[in-house]
């Protein structure tokens, strides 16, 4: 579960075990990037708000990258 301390930071999935990330309460100014470094072999990573009544607003860019470990 992330806090509003963690705006502006990458959060990084890197677990071949999909995962869930939990969003802090709404407020104005949050922001999080998200780079899918491992993906999931079970399950799928999620990010869910912290309420339904939330809505979820973003983009999403794709790069056929390789990392090295």
């Amino acid at each position: 579960t992330l806090t509003a301390k963690d705006s502006g930071s990458i959060i990084v999935f890197a677990s071949a075990t999909g995962f869930a990330v939990t969003l802090p309460a709404l407020a104005e100014g949050l922001r999080f990037d998200f780079l899918v470094r491992t993906a999931p072999t079970s399950g799928s990573h999620t990010v869910v708000t912290a309420s339904s009544a939330n809505n979820l607003l973003g983009n999403v860019i794709t790069h056929p990258l390789s990392f090295g470990g």
